[in-house]
């Protein structure tokens, strides 16, 4: 009957419906799962490559300043007529390898700062929020309740990306003058709030899934069963809160 096809047809959509759903719901796993294993290659290759500039031409570099003063030495006892001109020149190279010894820890510390995992987390967001100050002089507070947190390195890495990220949206985006952070526990929760007085996100770039820092942030939080929370309104500022169980 026409009543028994309707009700087929209706069957036959609701299957079709929940096919369709499962099999979002298994595409959009195996992105999560791409997306944090193209995170954790990207951060091994950032040890790497901080580990191999500070180790091997940093080293470098040294023994050649080292060389340098070798040869300036042997020059200030030197009487050749051109002595004072070859001292000058050596006072240049030296001045080059300074900078490029300057330009060598700057490149391995954006890689991957050594107070991470020398020091710690809270160590190692103090000193971001401090270099942040003084490269954009936006003015800076940290109020920390915590005397350190015990986390695996992948953890800690995971939760200082997401710091790093809301630093460099409040740097590009914001026009802020002040940033406040605060980490506590509350409620058996950890809580990191980063929190600015710049213009604020709009919706259109809060729910645009091609801004790869602010989704970059989410799929770090949801790898590891973390609840993120950005409220932000047009010219009233940005908050950015990070919560994961103690």
């Amino acid at each position: 009957s026409q009543a028994d096809e309707l009700e087929e047809s209706k069957n036959e959509l609701k299957n079709a419906r929940d096919n369709l759903e499962i099999k979002v719901e298994e595409r959009t796993s195996e992105l999560r799962a791409l997306t944090s294993r193209i995170q954790d290659i990207l951060e091994e290759e950032r040890k790497v490559i901080s580990r191999e500039i500070h180790d091997e031409l940093g080293q470098a570099l040294t023994n050649l300043k080292f060389d340098v003063f070798w040869i300036k030495k042997q020059l200030n006892g030197s009487n050749k007529e051109n002595k004072e001109d070859l001292i000058d020149k050596i006072g240049l190279m030296t001045e080059k390898i300074d900078q490029s010894l300057n330009t060598v820890r700057k490149i391995s510390t954006q890689l991957r700062p050594s107070v991470l995992d020398n020091l710690g987390l809270i160590s190692a967001i103090n000193w971001q929020l401090n270099e942040f100050q003084l490269r954009t002089e936006i003015m800076c507070k940290l109020k920390n309740s915590l005397k350190n947190l015990e986390l695996n390195q992948d953890k800690s890495t995971a939760i200082f990306r997401i710091f790093q990220e809301s630093l460099t949206n409040i740097a590009r985006h914001s026009g802020a003058t002040e940033v406040n952070v605060k980490i506590n526990r509350k409620n058996g929760m950890i809580n990191l709030e980063v929190s600015d007085n710049g213009s604020g996100i709009d919706e259109k770039r809060l729910s645009n899934t091609k801004s790869l820092g602010l989704l970059g942030m989410k799929e770090r939080a949801v790898k590891h069963g973390w609840e993120l929370f950005i409220d932000s309104k047009k010219g009233k500022g940005t908050k950015i809160v990070l919560r994961m169980k103690a």
